[in-house]
This record gives C-alpha cells, sequence and structure tokens, in this order.
C-alpha cells in the first residue's frame, strides 16, 4: 500500500498488528508498529493494547509491560482493557504482586475494573492457593456492584474445593442459585472432584445423578474423575457400569478414562482383563501413553510371577 503512495491510516495498521498477534507472530506485530511511527500515523490504545496482549500470550509479559510504559511516553492513556491485558497476564505467571500494583494503579487513575479485571485476579490468587485473598476480591465486586459470572463462581469453587474447603463452595453454589446464576458442567466438576478426593463417592454418584437431572450433561472429563475415586475406593464394579455406559452412549473415551479403568483392575489383580481392555483401547484408536505402560508393566511382571503368563 505503502508502495502504491496509498498511505494506510491507524485503522488498516491495527488490523496489521491484531491479525500477527492472533497467530503469535508479535515479532512481525512490533515490526508493523515501528512502519507505523515511521510513517508518521500515530499508535492509539487499541495498537498497544493489541501487542501487549500478544506478549502476553506468547509468555514475553517483561515486552508487554515495556510496551505499556511506552504508552505514557507517547502520552497514551491506558483503558480498562490496558489494565486488563497486563493483570491478566501477570497472573498466569504467578506475578500476584506486580498485578495487584497494576490493579491499585489503574484505581488511581480513576480507571474501573470491570468483571474481567476481578476474575483475572481471583484466578490468581486461587492457583497459588490464596483463597481467602481471593474471597476479599469476590467480596469487594458485591459491595460494588460488579457484575458476579458463572467464571467468577466457578474459579471461587474450584479454588475451594482444592483445599478440601467444600462446605464453602457449596455455599457459593448455593448463592449462584439463589441469584439466579445457574451452575454449569465447570461447577459441578470441581465439586465432584472434591468429594472423590474426600473419599465420598456415594455423594458423587448423587451429584451426576442430580446433574443429568437437571438437564446437564456430563463430560468425559467429569465421568474421568468420577471413574478414578470409584477405582481408589475398591468400587470396580460401579466404574464398569458407568464406563460401559459412556461407550453405549457414544461419549469418546480419552487415553485417560482407559488408563483409569485399566489401573482399576490391576488394583484388583483382574490382569486379563486389564490386557483385554488394552487391546480394546488399541482397536478403538486410542493410542497408549506413559502412563498406560507405567501400568500395564508391573501387572505383566505379576502375572509372570502368578504363572499367569
Amino acid at each position: 500500500m505503502i508502495l502504491r503512495n496509498n498511505k494506510p491510516n491507524d485503522y488498516t495498521f491495527n488490523i496489521l498488528v491484531s491479525a500477527y498477534c492472533k497467530e503469535g507472530k508479535v515479532k512481525q506485530a512490533f515490526n508493523v508498529l515501528a512502519m507505523m511511527i515511521a510513517e508518521g500515523v500515530k499508535p492509539d490504545v487499541v495498537t498497544y493494547n493489541a501487542l501487549m496482549d500478544g506478549y502476553c500470550v506468547v509468555n514475553q509479559v517483561n515486552k508487554a509491560k515495556v510496551i505499556f510504559n511506552t504508552m505514557a511516553q507517547r502520552r497514551v492513556m491506558p483503558d480498562v482493557l490496558s489494565y486488563n491485558v497486563m493483570i491478566n497476564g501477570l497472573c498466569k505467571i504467578g506475578m500476584m504482586d506486580e498485578a495487584i500494583n497494576f490493579f491499585k494503579e489503574m484505581q488511581s487513575k480513576k480507571v474501573i475494573p470491570s468483571t474481567v479485571t476481578y476474575n483475572s485476579l481471583i484466578n490468581g490468587l486461587c492457583k497459588i492457593e490464596m483463597i481467602d485473598e481471593a474471597m476479599n476480591l469476590f467480596k469487594e465486586m458485591q459491595s460494588k456492584k460488579i457484575i458476579l459470572n458463572t467464571l467468577t463462581y466457578n474459579t471461587l469453587i474450584d479454588g475451594l474445593c482444592k483445599l478440601g474447603r467444600i462446605y464453602h463452595a457449596w455455599e457459593l453454589h448455593d448463592e449462584m442459585h439463589d441469584r439466579g446464576q445457574p451452575a454449569d458442567v465447570i461447577s459441578y466438576t470441581s465439586l465432584l472432584h472434591a468429594l472423590c478426593k474426600n473419599h465420598h463417592v456415594g455423594k458423587a454418584i448423587a451429584l451426576i445423578k442430580k446433574i443429568e437431572d437437571q438437564g446437564i450433561l456430563p463430560d468425559v472429563h467429569t465421568y474421568n474423575i468420577l471413574i478414578d475415586g470409584l477405582c481408589k475406593e475398591k468400587r470396580l464394579m460401579d466404574a464398569r457400569v458407568i464406563f460401559q455406559d459412556l461407550l453405549i452412549k457414544g461419549y469418546k473415551v480419552t487415553v485417560w478414562t482407559y488408563n483409569i479403568m485399566i489401573h482399576g483392575l490391576c488394583l484388583e489383580f483382574l490382569f486379563d482383563e486389564a490386557m483385554a481392555l488394552l487391546s480394546e483401547m488399541k482397536d478403538n484408536g486410542c493410542i497408549p501413553d506413559a502412563v498406560t505402560y507405567k501400568v500395564i508393566i508391573p501387572a505383566l511382571r505379576e502375572m509372570f510371577s502368578r504363572g499367569q503368563l
């Protein structure tokens, strides 16, 4: 376009920067920024936001920070999206102190945090098990009348469940219901995982039935957690029933599903059935992985010692 004397404007350059960033080609995106400046076209907040997001996506958050600081130098005011990009990028790599500093800065500059801002911080805090701090932000959202969405609740429910605080997780689930915010398969999978982890597989089965009755379709990941919990509690028969039901219903079971069942069979010394399932797994186009063989090899040794080979 430049060669034909058809000078592109900021809109055109922004499309290029955004397109390169979405493809992870941040070096090319930066080159477009440099070309933009050389052509006398002033980058705006949209340009910088796209580039910052591109750097965060490829885990180059330090470069995103450089771009953020460049905005100030060029007298481009960051908006809520600018801060959200930086806060989310920092939270994803566990740099919570810096993320919180950006959070404080945006408020001092009268940039109002959004649901996305709080969700990023809550997720980051949950990942490093700072659940009480995450709950404080949740309460702040409530006091400031900031929209609480399903992601907000799911993140906290998962964080509470992972720390064994199932009672508090159920309280949040009930609050979701009271607020007319429907729980989804992600909400229930976190609760199911916590129940199985704490040896409440009977309650986990009841929960699966409850969500099915609500018209929520559990996915393979949800069933994998339940099957694993049943196998660990020596309820292999129940695990088999669910596994076979998945196959009958046409679920695309994963290598993890087969690994769980094979391991469960081996724990009960049902080695012939475990080998048959391994063969079935291959026939169904599910390729065994390192975990499969980590389970199978000791089983083969045990079969040999028992004279079954």
